[in-house]
């Protein structure tokens, strides 16, 4: 009895929009098409269609094309939404994983969003680069959350920066919640640290100033006084009048 003969289908491919000779496949397999060109020759080439290895940056996917004769790389997730979805609509350049996994490259698992969606995907797949996840953090999220709940207590900003490493300023991002904002705490605890204005002013023990004279400063300044001239009268520096007047420091007065 013959043998059944199989037919060897060539998977569904779509070209990629401004990359010439490039297709690419629904589920993100890149193909070199049927001709090769350069700024000066164009030329067939028998072993084409040839399928493009692929390189991982980041957890994504990637391979090197040729645009006007130069090597470029391109994410493969971007290509396959370009040719099976179509260009980004305004607004919206990022190509987000809907399940949040970087290697699943299907047209089904795409979509563009903005700048915010895209931060949200992050957040939500436990992806994003905040906290003990930043390649530039100095604390983790377990310290981070103590020194809230020590500020939360009243304690001075001064005592507890020395003795996590980090400055002082950098306590006063976390308290104002600018800084390591994904740390849950109960709402009694944040009202505390509102409350407490992060030990600002006069409760900071190096302050030399009342609350009384800040805004005096302030006033002074509105009403035409120089930084060098009020910094006479409270023996400061001018830089630190100036710090006051435009509320960089003292900012909850």
């Amino acid at each position: 009895m013959q043998e059944p003969v199989l037919e060897h289908r060539a998977p569904e491919t779509k070209p990629i929009p401004d990359i010439d000779d490039y297709e690419v496949t629904v589920d993100g397999l890149v193909y070199r098409t049927g001709r090769y060109s350069s700024p000066n020759t164009v030329r067939y080439n028998k072993h084409l269609p040839r399928l493009l290895i692929q390189y991982e940056r980041d957890g994504y996917a990637t391979v090197i094309v040729r645009v006007n004769g130069r090597q470029r790389t391109r994410y493969v997730h971007r290509l396959v939404a370009k040719a099976w979805i179509g260009p980004p609509p305004h607004g919206k350049p990022y190509c987000c994983h809907d399940d949040g996994d970087k290697r699943t490259n299907h047209a089904h698992n795409l979509r563009w969003d903005s700048p915010k969606g895209n931060s949200q995907d992050m957040l939500r797949h436990n992806t994003a680069q905040i906290g003990e996840k930043s390649v530039n953090a100095k604390l983790t999220d377990k310290q981070a959350k103590e020194i809230l709940y020590r500020v939360a207590s009243g304690e001075k900003i001064n005592a507890i920066a020395p003795s996590y490493g980090v400055s002082r300023g950098a306590v006063e991002s976390m308290a104002s919640r600018k800084t390591w904002k994904h740390i849950i705490l109960p709402q009694t605890i944040l009202d505390q640290i509102a409350k407490n204005k992060s030990n600002a002013g006069i409760k900071n023990g190096r302050s030399t100033y009342k609350e009384s004279d800040i805004l005096e400063i302030r006033r002074l300044n509105a009403e035409g006084g120089s930084f060098r001239v009020i910094a006479a009268l409270y023996n400061s520096s001018a830089s630190n009048i100036s710090l006051i007047c435009r509320r960089k420091r003292w900012r909850h007065i």
